[in-house]
């Protein structure tokens, strides 16, 4: 039991990325001021919400898995999900006027990837003294 807040927080981002991932286009804003400025802003957002989602992954799985074990599972696991969730965009575009984009795709598995990059320095570093509330967090 006193590990399960990493698979509730795992789960709370699971779900809220799914809500605006699979929402209709019309709710979910495009970027104000600054950020619509950004060429392709979307993708860094995609890239974003997927790095944090592999990185709370893998800190729920490597309790129970070794770490190579682990980084293979999430990566698995993260480009599955990244595949699905374009696959429920084309299927309910005439709902929610999303379309399935390639390019989505490859912001998500670069997400995925930073996010195992960065848990696995993190995880590296954490008895150094920068990284040492870290390991409280996410190690013990």
């Amino acid at each position: 039991m006193k590990n399960s807040y990493r698979y509730i927080l795992f789960s709370a981002w699971t779900l809220i990325m799914l809500f605006f991932l699979l929402a209709p286009s019309s709710m979910v804003s495009k970027g104000t001021g600054f950020w619509s400025n950004i060429p392709h802003f979307d993708k860094v957002v995609h890239a974003t919400i997927f790095a944090i989602f592999s990185f709370l992954l893998i800190n729920s799985i490597r309790i129970e898995k070794k770490r190579k074990k682990a980084i293979t599972k999430t990566i698995i696991i993260s480009i599955l999900f990244a595949f699905t969730t374009e696959l429920l965009q084309l299927a309910s575009s005439s709902i929610t006027s999303r379309s399935f984009e390639t390019m989505d795709i490859i912001a998500d598995i670069t997400g995925a990837i930073i996010g195992v990059l960065a848990y696995n320095f993190i995880y590296i570093n954490s008895n150094k003294n920068g990284f040492k509330c870290f390991k409280k967090i996410f190690f013990e």
